[in-house]
């Protein structure tokens, strides 16, 4: 079972999509932590909606707490699969972003870091 569940958010279509796609787990879950990456001093945009995200979670069951993870020199997939361990997720979920073949071996992504690196079941949806 997924008890612990960390929902990486930015609030783009990807991860919209994502969290829609894993209420049923959500659901089921006891905790539930969904995560934006940047560093600490960053303010997050008014356009990330914590309470009205938090709020539709709550309609549908759900109840769950915002996490701002600084990422101490980290990548962001390397700082969200950091943040899932410490939290001792049993499942994270994320939107994945499609990226040209040549952009993703020049910048490579979340995404890439995170399937390559995790050691913890993912909800991936595109």
């Amino acid at each position: 079972s997924f008890d612990r569940i960390v929902v990486a958010w930015d609030a783009s279509r990807p991860a919209k999509r994502a969290l829609q796609d894993s209420l049923p787990f959500l659901k089921k879950a006891k905790a539930v932590q969904l995560a934006t990456v940047g560093r600490e001093s960053d303010d997050l945009p008014p356009h990330l909606g914590r309470l009205e995200i938090l709020r539709h979670l709550r309609l549908h069951g759900v109840e769950a707490t915002f996490e701002h993870v600084d990422q101490g020199g980290l990548d962001i997939g390397s700082a969200l699969l950091r943040d899932a361990h410490l939290f001792q997720a049993d499942l994270l979920v994320l939107g994945a972003y499609g990226h040209t073949p040549t952009a993703e071996v020049l910048f490579g992504g979340a995404t890439r870091t995170v399937l390559a690196r995790a050691e913890l079941p993912l909800l991936i949806s595109h």
